[in-house]
């Protein structure tokens, strides 16, 4: 969850600084010199430069172009995010249905170990506890020995 949610950021950081830098490029300043000033103090006449700044607007087309390249930055985010969250449901839901479908499994057998179990009469279900002797000399019932075999 953690890495979608860091990719989704990433891809909504990098659309932001980018639509920044592209509402930047639209105006543009240019500087002009104007007449220098004369300015004197105690009989001393000094120059200092003027400067005119005006903010200049790029043509029409550029300014559509601009705006176009940013709607179709917001789209292809909004897709990649789509994307990333449809893409982890997909798998959960894989995930699910697999521990889903290994539980079924499970009792499956286990059902099946019931029903041998209990079409088995006294007489079957002693010679098949004889047949099981644990290491320590001790015979084993039928549970234990299921039990040993799912341990395994």
């Amino acid at each position: 969850m953690r890495e979608r949610m860091f990719a989704t950021l990433g891809i909504w950081a990098a659309i932001a600084i980018s639509i920044d830098r592209l509402l930047n490029a639209l105006s543009y300043t240019v500087t002009t010199l104007l007449e220098p000033a004369q300015v004197g103090a105690d009989g001393i006449m000094q120059m200092f430069p003027q400067y005119n700044y005006e903010t200049v607007y790029v043509g029409g087309f550029t300014q559509f172009a601009i705006f176009v390249i940013i709607f179709m930055a917001l789209a292809c985010a909004t897709g990649a995010t789509i994307a990333i969250w449809n893409a982890a449901q997909a798998t959960h839901e894989r995930a699910a249905a697999s521990i889903r479908e290994s539980h079924k499994t499970k009792r499956d057998r286990e059902t099946r170990v019931r029903r041998l179990l209990s079409q088995m009469d006294e007489d079957d279900l002693a010679a098949l506890e004889e047949q099981h002797i644990s290491d320590d000399g001790e015979q084993m019932t039928v549970a234990e020995l299921m039990q040993q075999k799912r341990g395994k």
